[in-house]
């Protein structure tokens, strides 16, 4: 096997010098660009590559960062992009992700010593439960100096990086196209009540509310389940029941909206002339909904890539820390303007 040994017997330097360059050290020594560039070539030449293991064993961390998070459901196209964007930057930067599944929603001791014994030198976790994350604070952060960045967190975690789309501002983008096209009379369709995702979301919806002065009667949200399609249907037969209903339904989803204009339609009323839907998301299959769907986009690629750059600038730069406060990195989500929404009757 190629060792710098024999790179360094090409080139006649010493070990020590070809060691430093091709390990990106420079620990104040100055090396000029000219033997820099002789030792790269050398090595390219000759077909070097640098043994990872090896360098883990010396430093104790992989050029390897950890993807956690709860296994596919219903909810893995959004998974899966923010995941892709985490891939390409990090592969950009030199570094492989291992995904690490948890079988609930709830923290596994195997999921805990896989991220142990993995040697990662860094932690995304786009998990759901708070639980979850203080166990990696207790254990990964507090207890063996792991970087951990939460991605599409509900609450911001102390000592963490949370990286997320911008919720606020999109339920605002939401609130503000139909207000523009006249509606007064808006319901929300929430996820079940308690969870974390779908409550922050309701919450910047009534605040919104009341800043922009609408109406906003108890009865006008309602709480359907990201699981469960039949929950948001019959919360959507609930809201759309009401009298006088709401003229436009905010969803806390893309496939509740889907739902809800399916659920719509079978009670005799079209969208959107009868009812404006909107979703949250912009999933692939929106604009193929009946009719298509205005939504607000996430950008869950970008978040991706967004987390494993600032995560990787705090794993290479330890300066970086904030003192036990949480830190939110927040990406602006655009609304899609479709079919599903129009001036009320």
């Amino acid at each position: 096997m190629l060792t710098m040994k024999d790179i360094a017997a090409k080139t006649g330097l010493a070990r020590t010098t070809v060691s430093y360059v091709l390990n990106g050290r420079t620990d104040g020594v100055r090396i000029p660009e000219q033997t820099r560039q002789r030792i790269l070539d050398v090595a390219s030449e000759m077909g070097y590559r640098r043994n990872e293991l090896a360098r883990a064993m010396v430093t104790g961390k992989h050029r390897l960062l950890g993807f956690l998070t709860t296994q596919p459901t219903q909810e893995a196209e959004f998974k899966s992009r923010i995941l892709s964007g985490a891939v390409e930057e990090a592969t950009e930067q030199g570094y492989g992700i291992k995904v690490i599944y948890l079988p609930t929603e709830m923290m596994s001791p195997d999921a805990l010593e896989q991220c142990i014994e993995w040697r990662l030198a860094g932690l995304l976790a786009l998990v759901p439960h708070p639980s979850v994350l203080s166990a990696l604070h207790s254990d990964l952060v507090e207890g063996g100096d792991m970087k951990v960045a939460v991605v599409e967190g509900a609450d911001p975690h102390p000592g963490a990086l949370n990286v997320c789309s911008d919720d606020a501002y999109g339920i605002g983008l939401a609130l503000d196209h139909l207000i523009d096209l006249g509606h007064r009379h808006i319901g929300f369709l929430s996820s079940r009540e308690g969870d974390d995702v779908g409550t922050v979301r309701e919450t910047h919806f009534r605040d919104l509310c009341r800043q922009k002065g609408l109406p906003l009667p108890p009865a006008f949200i309602d709480y359907g389940d990201w699981q469960d399609l039949e929950a948001n249907r019959s919360a959507t037969l609930r809201l759309l029941g009401l009298s006088p209903r709401p003229t436009a339904l905010i969803c806390s989803g893309d496939p509740a909206a889907m739902v809800a204009i399916s659920t719509a339609r079978s009670m005799g009323l079209k969208t959107p002339q009868d009812v404006s839907v909107i979703g949250f998301g912009d999933y692939s299959l929106s604009p193929f909904s009946d009719p298509p769907l205005t939504t607000i986009a996430q950008p869950f690629r970008e978040v991706g890539r967004a987390a494993v750059r600032s995560l990787l600038e705090r794993i290479e730069d330890p300066s970086r820390e904030y003192g036990g406060q949480p830190c939110s990195i927040l990406l602006p989500p655009t609304l899609v303007v479709r079919d599903s929404t129009s001036p009320p009757r």
